[in-house]
């Protein structure tokens, strides 16, 4: 059954809010954890594997 080009922006843009909204949480609970703020290359880190992560085709796209 093939899914309609809509339904599945519909479908990647609430699977992107949902996961937005859970690093921004974890990025809260970690900043409460240590005030310092994490060094610059790390972060340009988290920001690659989160991109990557966003950018993987899902099991259902093959």
């Amino acid at each position: 059954m093939a899914i309609s080009k809509k339904v599945r922006e519909k479908v990647d843009g609430l699977v992107r809010e949902h996961f937005e909204k859970e690093m921004q949480g974890l990025h809260q609970v970690l900043a409460r954890r240590s005030r310092r703020p994490r060094p610059l290359e790390y972060r340009v880190k988290d920001a690659l594997v989160e991109v990557s992560l966003l950018g993987k085709p899902s099991p259902s796209d093959r």
